[in-house]
């Protein structure tokens, strides 16, 4: 919508599909969000105004369970996001509680102010059953600090995870913070969806634990950006603890090969991670 830095009240959007991008500090006033939310709804807001502030504090966007993809101005993750890291990795344990009930993910990136982008990726690694997935988020042009809200669809996917299993999150875009969620709502349609989705090989989705962030970091001057290799460091370190204790606790069987292959690429990646903080040290 343009030209709308006065406005304060937007039309009743319910049960609307579409694209609506503003810039209104002053809005306060948006009736039939929830219902376009859950229809699949885009939403933009660039500059910070009281919608954005009554979204992230009540309990619209933690129940929410359409397609579209959400995009505030603003830096913090909401705290019903469970499993949040610094930088563009975040990984986690699916929950006895949870175990193979769950629907989506939900995911929210911390986006830093960068130049155009494109060809932006979220990398999703199961490394229990060695399998994985991506979703192309499309360009981005990013003026601000923004935070950008999904849902990833499991079933569409056939990504089925389990209980203990070890999940990796990977965002190939210039994002400060990373959270993530798993949703069991038995009432999500992900209507109004966009996305596509990519099955790729288990060890090139093992890659991107080390790159992710090379099109971006030397752009970006910030302290705590350049300490992403740090956090790739220790979730890596971590995968790899919890995958020798399950290796110690079975038989050497299929499964145990399979993970005797997966630390010996993960070595090599922290290998790689380590020479480039080395070399970046004597520049």
């Amino acid at each position: 919508m343009d030209d709308c830095s006065v406005l304060e009240r937007m039309p009743d959007f319910s049960g609307m599909s579409t694209i609506v991008i503003l810039f209104a500090p002053k809005l306060i006033e948006f009736p039939g969000l929830d219902s376009a939310l859950h229809s699949g709804l885009i939403l933009s807001m660039i500059t910070h105004n009281n919608v954005i502030d009554f979204l992230l504090k009540d309990s619209t966007l933690q129940g929410w369970t359409g397609g579209g993809v959400i995009s505030l101005a603003g830096r913090q993750i909401p705290t019903w996001f469970y499993h949040v890291n610094e930088g563009t990795q975040v990984s986690f344990e699916v929950p006895k509680e949870i175990g193979s009930n769950a629907k989506a993910l939900a995911v929210c990136l911390a986006f830093v102010p960068h130049d155009y982008v494109s060809s932006c990726y979220i990398y999703v690694i199961n490394h229990t059953k060695g399998t994985s997935f991506c979703v192309e988020l499309g360009d981005i042009f990013l003026i601000e600090e923004m935070i950008w809200l999904a849902n990833l669809s499991l079933s569409e996917t056939e990504f089925n995870l389990e209980e203990s299993d070890l999940v990796h999150v990977i965002a190939h875009c210039p994002v400060k913070k990373i959270g993530v969620r798993l949703v069991c709502d038995k009432l999500m349609t992900l209507k109004g969806s966009f996305f596509y989705y990519h099955y790729i090989p288990y060890e090139r989705a093992l890659e991107e634990i080390s790159t992710e962030v090379d099109d971006f970091d030397e752009d970006y001057e910030d302290d705590d950006f350049d300490e992403d290799d740090d956090n790739t460091m220790r979730i890596l370190m971590g995968m790899m603890r919890r995958i020798l204790m399950r290796m110690m606790r079975r038989r050497w069987n299929k499964t145990m090969i399979r993970a005797n292959k997966v630390l010996m690429i993960m070595t090599r990646v922290m290998m790689r991670v380590m020479m480039r903080k080395t070399k970046t040290m004597t520049i």
